[in-house]
């Protein structure tokens, strides 16, 4: 549900401003988007021992976004 959509609003940001150097509240360390993709990813993933978090949910929101930007760019839009 919504947390997919989250994945896949942060993977098209990740996508579109890859440079662009972000600073989270708890981590106050400057770190490129494309790399906080992946980072947050890594995260979510690894802390889950419950076993709790739909992991696939976040996946297909995050492939989604992927998708989307790739199509938009392919049609020259950015």
């Amino acid at each position: 549900g919504a947390s997919g959509a989250l994945y896949g609003i942060l993977m098209a940001f990740g996508m579109v401003f890859p440079n662009l150097e972000v600073r989270l509240i708890l981590v106050p360390v400057p770190i490129k988007a494309k790399y906080l993709v992946f980072l947050i990813g890594f995260v979510t993933y690894a802390m889950d021992r419950s076993g709790t978090v739909a992991h696939m949910a976040h996946f297909g929101g995050a492939f989604v976004g992927f998708i989307i930007i790739t199509i938009w760019r392919s049609q020259g839009q950015r």
